[in-house]
């Protein structure tokens, strides 16, 4: 486990929003929802836990996109741009 500093759980509709404002493909959108709920197993709802600007998804350590306003927005931003770079 660890220590964390919070936690924030991901909405599908930011999700999708910042999907389109990164103009990720929509046909992989659903993909990464799952993987966001597998990530977060045992919890219904998807939640990363994150220590000052770092953050782990799927075994890694990722940064958080600390231009955008709010936690939700940071992780999601850093998780589409790594699943982008998987998918070119």
């Amino acid at each position: 486990q660890g220590v964390f500093e919070g936690s924030v759980v991901i909405r599908k509709g930011v999700l999708i929003e910042v999907a389109e404002q990164r103009n990720f493909p929509p046909q992989h959108v659903e993909g990464v929802w799952k993987r966001l709920l597998k990530n977060s197993e045992p919890s219904k709802q998807p939640r990363i836990h994150y220590l000052l600007d770092v953050f782990v998804f799927e075994r890694e350590q990722m940064q958080l996109e600390e231009m955008f306003e709010t936690k939700e927005e940071q992780v999601v931003h850093a998780i589409l741009a790594r699943i982008y770079s998987e998918i070119e």
